[in-house]
């Protein structure tokens, strides 16, 4: 695991869910209004140490969100590590900034 406070594009977090397992986010883009996330549909049992990104499967490509609605996945939020961000994971932010999109709050 990653130890580092600062949000990045490519940072792979470990979200806690309700019933004690873990859903996978990861930053597509920071922007001064927000964070651009992909989640995926792996659910986690258990805290991991390592992802193989070939196993994940993404079900929102791209999710525009507000710092404070960042904000509060983030603190609970366990960094993995740092991914790159390949130009097909940028397809519906790219469309997000071509219509001046909004943000979740």
């Amino acid at each position: 695991m990653v130890s580092s406070p600062e949000v990045l594009p490519g940072n792979l977090y470990a979200v806690p869910d309700e019933e004690g397992g873990y859903h996978l986010v990861k930053v597509l883009a920071v922007d001064p209004d927000g964070v651009h996330l992909r989640f995926y549909m792996n659910v986690l049992k258990e805290l991991p140490q390592d992802v193989d990104p070939d196993t994940l499967e993404w079900f929102l490509g791209h999710t525009p969100l507000s710092n404070d609605a960042w904000q509060g996945i983030y603190e609970n939020a366990v960094l993995i590590k740092n991914l790159p961000v390949h130009q097909d994971e940028l397809e519906g932010y790219q469309y997000w900034r071509l219509e001046h999109g909004g943000y979740f709050a």
